[in-house]
């Protein structure tokens, strides 16, 4: 696992990626597909979980990514363990992202 941080004890876990063909229109260049890819990341400080879904696209013509799409709900906890001052967090995330190429 990569370390981050200089830290031992961090871990990075990311997948497994899904992805599903949604179906496409003839005409257009883009074939979308149904996406997603849970991430986890954990250190001596507490732990990040991130349950992404969304959608991507692909060119037809060229088989290059064109965009994407995720959002999904977090969890953040932390703090000295099975103490009082443990907390945790809770929330949503969205990440996007056009891509063009030269």
């Amino acid at each position: 696992m990569p370390s981050f941080g200089g830290g031992s004890a961090d871990t990075v876990h990311v997948g497994p990626f899904q992805a599903r063909y949604a179906g496409r229109d003839a005409k257009a260049d883009a074939v979308p597909f149904d996406v997603k890819l849970p991430i986890q990341y954990g250190a001596d400080l507490g732990k990040l979980e991130f349950e992404l879904a969304g959608k991507a696209t692909v060119s037809a013509a060229s088989g290059r990514p064109t965009s994407i799409d995720l959002s999904g709900p977090f969890t953040a906890r932390g703090g000295p363990k099975g103490g009082e001052s443990e907390m945790s967090f809770a929330g949503s995330t969205k990440f996007s992202a056009q891509l063009g190429y030269h």
